[in-house]
């Protein structure tokens, strides 16, 4: 007794489907309920990423406020220091310039006896001296004995010519460059 299979369809078929109108709708259909599924699950991570976003900012925002007071409270110590390098950096320039005596002292043990000075102009660690020497064996002894100074570290011969006043000798003006 072979009994054919009985198939009961409740739902039947619709024609419309089997158009090609209607396999676009329901396709259409289809996908599109996926798409809002995946666009609501977008909306809903997007939604929770925020609170995430907006906590980490309120942080970011706090950890500012609170550096921000502490390298404003060293806005005093930093001036405090920026003066205390200033005075420094003063002082030692002041120490490393020959004083008017030093200055002075420099020249005159150099000196040969038969050099006359008529100027001499000391500016940080420059001097400046004009003078009349009897002979040009005066003027090279005076030379030779300023480069072998220690205390000398440059030195420029900025004039020398025959002393027109006294028809003997020679006005100079020599530019030395010392240190302590």
């Amino acid at each position: 007794m072979n009994n054919p299979a009985v198939q009961i369809n409740l739902l039947p078929k619709d024609q419309f489907f089997q158009t090609a109108l209607g396999r676009v709708l329901k396709w259409a259909s289809t996908v599109g309920r996926f798409l809002i599924i995946c666009t609501e699950l977008v909306v809903i991570l997007s939604f929770a990423a925020r609170f995430k976003l907006d906590r980490e900012l309120t942080d970011l925002n706090e950890q500012i406020i609170q550096k921000s007071a502490i390298v404003g409270s060293y806005g005093a110590i930093e001036e405090e220091v920026n003066a205390i390098h200033k005075k420094t950096t003063f002082m030692k320039a002041e120490t490393e310039q020959l004083s008017p005596t030093e200055v002075l002292d420099l020249i005159a043990k150099r000196m040969p006896a038969n050099t006359i000075l008529s100027t001499t102009q000391a500016q940080p660690n420059t001097i400046v001296v004009t003078g009349n020497a009897l002979s040009s064996n005066d003027f090279s002894q005076f030379i030779r004995a300023l480069q072998l100074s220690p205390q000398v570290t440059n030195l420029n011969i900025d004039q020398i010519k025959s002393d027109e006043k006294r028809g003997t000798g020679f006005e100079f003006s020599i530019r030395i460059e010392a240190k302590k």
